[in-house]
């Protein structure tokens, strides 16, 4: 690793949660965000949709999360994050043997793009 990446590897939740243009984007697309630990509530039109805001390159805690059927949208703090939850993300679909949709962006992406990315694991 350059030395870089590793100063660059994670803002923590405080950060993220400082920074309200993510929440200025859900409540502009009508939604109520709520916060709660490293987990956001988004309620509106009777929808409910829960985001892990993940900030760790810990593989069991990503893979505790992802176990929960709830917890299908990932915003990562960076790209490593990212891509430790694609990882879990394919371990819990094949550990359980069921298809899995996950729904994931890093912070830049979302506050640029305003979406998430649609990554698909299927069963063999």
């Amino acid at each position: 690793e350059d030395g870089i990446r590793d100063v660059e590897r994670s803002r923590g939740l405080g950060d993220v949660y400082k920074r309200q243009d993510i929440y200025r984007l859900f409540e502009a697309a009508g939604w109520q965000a709520s916060r709660q630990g490293d987990m956001v509530t988004l309620s509106g039109e009777g929808k409910e949709t829960k985001i892990y805001v993940a900030d760790t390159l810990d593989h069991e805690k990503i893979y505790d999360k992802l176990s929960d059927p709830q917890v299908r949208h990932v915003l990562c703090a960076n790209d490593r994050v990212k891509n430790v939850a694609i990882q879990e993300a394919a371990r819990t679909s094949k550990k359980k043997d069921k298809p899995l949709t996950l729904f994931v962006s890093t912070i830049a992406e979302f506050e640029e793009k305003g979406e998430f990315e649609k990554v698909e694991f299927l069963e063999d």
